[in-house]
C-alpha cells in the first residue's frame, strides 16, 4: 500500500516539476495561456491517475461476499443465542419444578425440556428421576401439569439410576 502511495506522490511531483519547467520556457501570450491550460490537464491526469486503476468489480465483489459473510455470521449468532435462552430457560423450569417438587415432599430430580413457538419457547416434556412412591408421582405429575402446562403423556418418569 505504501509503495502505491510513494508512486502516486511521485508521478504528481513529477508532473508539477514538467509543468513549472514548461511554463517557465514557453513565450507570453497565447501560447501560454493554452500551454497552461495543457500543464493543468496533465497534472489532473497525475492526481487522478489511481482512480483509473480502481477495479469496481472487484470492490463490488468484496462488498457483496462481506454482506453474505455478514448476514450468515448474524445468523450463527441469533441461533447461538436462542440456544443459550432455551438452555437457560429449561433449567430455570427444572429448578423451580425441583424446588416446588421437594416443598410439597416428593424429593427427584426433574428436567424440562422445551420447543420454540412463535418466538418463545415453552416446556415441551420433562424426565423425572427418583424412587417415587405412587401417590408421590400423581403430585409431581399434577404439579407439572398444573404449573408447566405438560399433558401426562409428556412426562417420563425413571427410577432412580435406570436409563
Amino acid at each position: 500500500m505504501m509503495a502505491l502511495v510513494r508512486t502516486w506522490l511521485l508521478g504528481v511531483t513529477a508532473a508539477a516539476i514538467l509543468a513549472a519547467l514548461a511554463d517557465a520556457l514557453m513565450p507570453e501570450g497565447g501560447v501560454k495561456q493554452a500551454g497552461r491550460l495543457v500543464c493543468g490537464l496533465v497534472l489532473l491526469c497525475a492526481v487522478l491517475r489511481p482512480l483509473g486503476s480502481v477495479n469496481v468489480t472487484e470492490i463490488s465483489g468484496r462488498w457483496e461476499y462481506d454482506s453474505q459473510e455478514l448476514q450468515r455470521r448474524s445468523q450463527e449468532l441469533r441461533e447461538e443465542t436462542e440456544a443459550q435462552m432455551k438452555t437457560v430457560i429449561e433449567q430455570r423450569l427444572s429448578a423451580y419444578s425441583m424446588d416446588k417438587a421437594e416443598q410439597l415432599g416428593f424429593p427427584c430430580r426433574i428436567a424440562v425440556t422445551c420447543r420454540r413457538e412463535e418466538g418463545t419457547f415453552l416446556p415441551e416434556g420433562a424426565r423425572i428421576t427418583g424412587a417415587l412412591e405412587p401417590w408421590q408421582r400423581q403430585g409431581v405429575e399434577e404439579l407439572l401439569t398444573r404449573d408447566l402446562g405438560l399433558p401426562p403423556e409428556a412426562l417420563d418418569f425413571r427410577e432412580e439410576g435406570a436409563a
